[in-house]
């Protein structure tokens, strides 16, 4: 059984969804499953994504939630990842997710992100998900290393 079940939603992202699994297949820590969700994709994001060992689940379009949903439902992972299809994760993701949820103190992880502007983003949006996605007060808990 695989540590991490990774489950990807799948929905006319073909711009994106390369980067994002290359993202995941360039991991250090390699003991992972991906599940990717189509979910009713009308692109070319299906042709990209049977280029890689993933299980695929095909649905009609029913959102993001249940495409996730969906793919918790088939994941034998011992943890959970989701990954929106146009993000992408570091290198060491895993690996230090791992660490944390093994010292016992965590049932739930979230860490944080950062915006890659492409296209038309304001600064007011950048800054918006910067102070969502990485508080302040929680900074040193979940990213030590820094």
């Amino acid at each position: 059984m695989p540590k991490y079940s990774i489950i990807i939603p799948v929905y006319n992202v073909e711009k994106y969804i390369k980067k994002c699994l290359d993202s995941v297949f360039s991991q250090t820590d390699k003991d992972f499953e991906v599940i990717v969700v189509n979910d009713g994709t009308k692109d070319n994001s299906m042709d990209i994504v049977k280029k890689y060992d993933v299980k695929i689940i095909n649905q009609k379009n029913q959102g993001l939630s249940a495409a996730r949903n969906r793919g918790v439902k088939e994941a034998v992972g011992d943890y959970l990842i989701f990954l929106d299809s146009d993000d992408y994760l570091s290198l060491d993701t895993c690996e230090k997710l791992f660490a944390f949820m093994e010292t016992g103190k965590y049932d739930f992880l979230q860490f944080g992100a950062n915006i890659i502007p492409e296209g038309n983003v304001s600064d007011d949006m950048i800054q918006w998900v910067d102070n969502f996605m990485n508080p302040e007060e929680i900074k040193d808990i979940a990213r030590p290393w820094i």
